[in-house]
């Protein structure tokens, strides 16, 4: 039986790109269970530990600088010494060795390159040139050549690296270029029967500014999907609502629901679809449910989510979507820019800031009037961070005064009372030239409301939430801010709008 190693060359720099062409190479290839060496001269344990996320059969071998000490230094690129490297390969015990670089994406299976037998094979650039970013080296070749025979060799003359060596020391055999698809290729011709692309030049972890442009795209598409993985082993990954979205089945919160149900809170989701537009300030961003929908939707997103737990989730959701226009800060959302505390909850949808008998945490707060002075003046914010609405919303008092803004707020009447009044917060809305454009019923709260003569703008089959309009104050505000006698809150979130 034939023994069949894979290699690449890789440093601190380059293990990101080393980990999406690993994960990729995995993912593209379900049966691929070989050998795969690492050379590196410096990589840190950290690094090491990231890659043995994306794979657990990795060698590692560093190399050694002295080996390369009688290269000819005239003919070494400047500062690409490590450019020599790949030469490695050839002193790999095996029948047949194929080399990956580390800026490679594999978008298909590319199994079939072990098949192939005699010589060294890579795609053809020009008339004598082949491109050894992808190569094959089959036994005929390793039983002869080492590295060193190679370096002693050294026939080329000009400044250059490996690739040419090989090319002027072997006769290489064509491989068909759907294997190795330069970035330029792709971007010029489309992804076509592409099966491993190849970033040349600038890496797409270098130049982030491109990172929403075809192809550097695709990498970091990949990027996304699989650090995540990495990152948290037991996180799933669904589409939810036309949204890639990863969930931790461990929490309590809106990813347990998530994974059970695909949807939730269907009244205030169709709402927010219905009103947000322009720029949309999420306070409660949590692991993204909202934010992806207003993302699709607005044309700037500034996302506010204090707990780290949802947070991670939350920046991890957004690069897996490759919106461009979310910002995400971490500070919790109040009426002044101090710090505070933060309890986190069992289940981190109800981490607040008002007191509960979750561990505290102490935070950086900000107001929303500061963020507004630095960035883009919001025309919705979306509220639902369990009781603090007050504060959020004295916070904005100056965008709420002068602009316009749509404001979508889940109300939470049991966190409500004469030191955190939300119906005196309503009543300051009201003045302002707000009004009650919608409101939600609670479970069990549409009776009520319809009993006023109200009827149903908006309901969901088997869905005891509905939609109601124009509610006069009178009755609106203590709607949203008591709870009756019988325990159960009346209404379950608003839309307010001048």
């Amino acid at each position: 039986m034939q023994k069949i190693m894979f290699a690449t060359i890789t440093d601190n720099d380059f293990a990101i790109g080393t980990f999406v062409m690993l994960s990729s190479l995995l993912e593209k290839n379900e049966l691929f269970n070989y050998e795969f060496v690492v050379f590196y001269d410096e990589l840190s344990e950290k690094n090491k530990r990231f890659l043995t996320k994306a794979y657990k059969r990795i060698t590692y071998k560093q190399v050694d600088k002295c080996d390369y000490d009688n290269i000819d230094k005239s003919n070494v690129v400047p500062n690409l010494h490590k450019a020599y490297y790949s030469l490695e390969v050839f002193n790999l015990d095996c029948d047949k060795v194929i080399y990956l670089d580390s800026d490679l994406l594999i978008v298909k299976g590319i199994m079939e390159l072990v098949t192939f037998d005699q010589g060294i094979y890579a795609v053809k650039l020009s008339k004598d040139k082949y491109n050894v970013g992808v190569m094959i080296i089959c036994k005929d070749v390793l039983s002869v050549w080492d590295r060193d025979k190679i370096i002693k060799q050294n026939p080329v003359g000009e400044k250059t690296a490996d690739e040419a060596i090989i090319n002027k020391m072997f006769k290489i055999n064509e491989l068909p270029k759907k294997y190795n698809r330069t970035k330029n290729s792709i971007k010029k011709n489309g992804k076509k029967d592409a099966r491993i692309i190849h970033y040349t030049g600038k890496k797409p972890w270098q130049e982030l500014e491109k990172k929403h442009e075809f192809p550097q795209n695709l990498w970091w598409r990949s990027y996304s999907k699989h650090f995540a993985k990495g990152e948290n082993v037991g996180l799933k990954y669904r589409n939810i609502e036309g949204f890639n979205m990863y969930l931790n089945p461990n929490d309590n919160g809106i990813s347990k629901t998530l994974l059970s149900k695909g949807k939730r809170e269907l009244c205030f989701m169709w709402l927010l679809r219905k009103e947000a537009s322009g720029v949309a300030y999420d306070v409660g961003g949590n692991i993204g449910y909202t934010t992806l929908s207003l993302a699709s939707r607005c044309k700037k997103v500034i996302a506010f989510e204090p707990d780290k737990r949802s947070r991670k989730l939350l920046v991890k959701n957004i690069e897996a979507n490759n919106f461009g226009n979310v910002e995400v800060h971490k500070e919790a959302v109040s009426d002044h820019c101090f710090e505070d505390s933060i309890y986190l909850a069992n289940k981190p949808n109800l981490t607040s800031m008002l007191k509960t008998n979750g561990k505290m945490k102490k935070v950086q707060c900000i107001t929303l009037d500061t963020i507004a002075k630095f960035a883009d003046s919001p025309t919705f914010i979306k509220m639902d961070i369990e009781g603090a609405e007050i504060a959020v919303i004295k916070g904005a008092k100056k965008i709420l005064e002068n602009e316009n803004v749509k404001l979508l707020i889940e109300v939470h009447p049991k966190f409500y009372s004469k030191t955190n009044d939300f119906a005196e917060t309503l009543n300051d809305l009201i003045e302002m030239g707000y009004k009650f454009k919608y409101v939600i019923s609670a479970k069990g709260g549409s009776e009520t409301v319809e009993k006023r003569g109200y009827a149903p703008l908006k309901s969901f089959k088997n869905y005891d939430r509905k939609i109601y309009g124009n509610i006069n104050p009178s009755y609106a505000i203590p709607w949203a801010t008591e709870i009756p006698k019988n325990g159960k809150k009346i209404l379950r979130a608003i839309l307010l709008e001048k």
